[in-house]
């Protein structure tokens, strides 16, 4: 509440000083002579007229071809190096993409092959009978 209150007493001092420079500058304006505001506004539209002459003239001799080339040519090489750089980005996240389907893939068909148990299985025989070999042979040489 006491929030509206302080905005509503703002606006009302904005409004009122609004006012008071109003009232001040009316008389100001009145006395003005009427050919000196003649003459601002003439050489506002003078100084438009010249502007607008000199568009014409850059456009009817192509100079604008010279800036327009030159931006375009700097934003098509903004855009190939922003293009490449998505290039090489999408690249690599295919490349991570497809090495790790590929582990994944190589890593269940390993699993799911009944052989790759068997053979880890004769594996770890074949170290045991290695071992027991190796354990008898170093008795009998003691």
């Amino acid at each position: 509440m006491t929030v509206i209150i302080v905005f509503s007493l703002l606006f009302i001092a904005s409004a009122a000083g609004i006012g008071v420079i109003i009232t001040r500058k009316i008389p100001l304006v009145l006395e003005t002579p009427r050919e000196v505001v003649n003459d601002y506004f003439d050489q506002g539209s003078s100084r438009m007229h010249v502007r607008v002459l000199r568009i014409r003239s850059w456009i009817k001799q192509g100079a604008y071809w010279d800036p327009l080339l030159a931006f375009s040519a700097r934003a098509l090489r903004w855009l190939r190096v922003v293009l490449l750089k998505l290039d090489q980005y999408s690249f690599s996240l295919l490349q991570n993409v497809k090495e790790k389907s590929e582990e994944r893939k190589l890593l269940q068909t390993r699993e799911a092959d009944p052989k790759y148990w068997e053979e880890l299985k004769s594996v770890k025989r074949e170290e045991e009978k290695q071992e027991g070999t190796q354990a008898a042979d170093t008795e009998r040489k003691v």
